[in-house]
């Protein structure tokens, strides 16, 4: 019987012990992450006063975005079914943002060059899917040019593979098979976008990759205060509110995620740029 406490003061050493070293390693990973990305903001805003507040800002953005809109929805809701309807103010701001995005990404594929055509390429295909995704975002101007989706897009014509458009619109992710895949299409974006930061930690502190790898993966990697934007994909879960899940909640989501991206790509072109000046000053 004298045995049993031994043994329970063991397991709770362990357990501290443990606890303790997990509780290190994940210090010493967000350390490391620091460390890749401090250098990264300190090159975009040198001013430590300003940067921090702005940083803090940005990160609290898609709260602020949410919290006004559930305003307008309490107090006029006509108005915020009205622009978060097609081919309105939140649908054009997410074309605006992804065709920025591509904008962006053609310039860093640009950029890249003379230094890395693999960077390069991947940048360029980049630019073309954002560009593709706000081509779909307003049907490739069906409504805008006044073009009547007929044929395999009146939503009643069956196609092989493809199937029937589910909205009779001109694009193709309201085909059904796609349709159908969209929503855990977006979850893993919004999975890549809170997690990369976290297996960028995994590669550069476990792994010890090499010094010439490791300078391209910021441009692979979401930095962590920009989470919030990823994490409202989470809406394709089908969490549901009193009123339900609406039109005008998935524009909001998907607006939140388009400026995460926007910004993302923003903060990757800034600090090519330094970084490429850096280079050609030291030669």
């Amino acid at each position: 019987m004298g045995s049993i406490p031994v043994v329970s003061t063991m397991i709770k050493k362990n357990s501290y012990v443990l606890s303790y070293s997990f509780n290190l390693i994940f210090f010493e990973l967000l350390v490391s992450f620091s460390n890749m990305f401090i250098p990264f903001n300190e090159k975009i805003i040198k001013d430590k006063k300003v940067r921090i507040p702005v940083i803090i800002l940005i990160a609290i953005l898609p709260i602020l975005i949410i919290l006004g809109m559930y305003l307008l929805g309490t107090n006029s809701y006509p108005l915020y079914k009205r622009i978060g309807g097609e081919d309105n103010l939140i649908e054009w701001l997410q074309v605006l943002a992804y065709v920025s995005s591509s904008i962006l990404a053609f310039l860093l594929s640009l950029r890249f060059r003379k230094v890395s055509k693999i960077m390069s390429a991947i940048f360029l295909m980049l630019s073309l899917g954002f560009l593709f995704v706000a081509g779909e975002e307003i049907s490739w101007g069906q409504r805008l040019f006044g073009i009547e989706a007929d044929g395999v897009f009146d939503g009643e014509t069956e196609i092989p593979v493809l199937k029937k458009n589910v909205q009779s619109e001109t694009n193709l992710h309201n085909f059904v098979p796609i349709h159908s895949k969209v929503g855990y299409m977006y979850l893993g974006i919004g999975a890549y976008g809170i997690f990369s930061w976290f297996v960028a930690c995994i590669l550069t502190k476990v792994f010890k990759i090499k010094k010439g790898i490791r300078k391209y993966l910021r441009y692979f990697t979401v930095p962590p205060y920009l989470f919030l934007y990823f994490f409202a994909t989470t809406i394709n879960l089908k969490i549901v509110s009193s009123r339900g899940v609406g039109p005008q909640e998935y524009e909001i989501a998907e607006l939140i995620l388009s400026l995460g991206i926007l910004i993302t790509m923003v903060l990757y072109h800034i600090s090519a740029k330094k970084n490429f000046k850096e280079k050609n000053s030291s030669k």
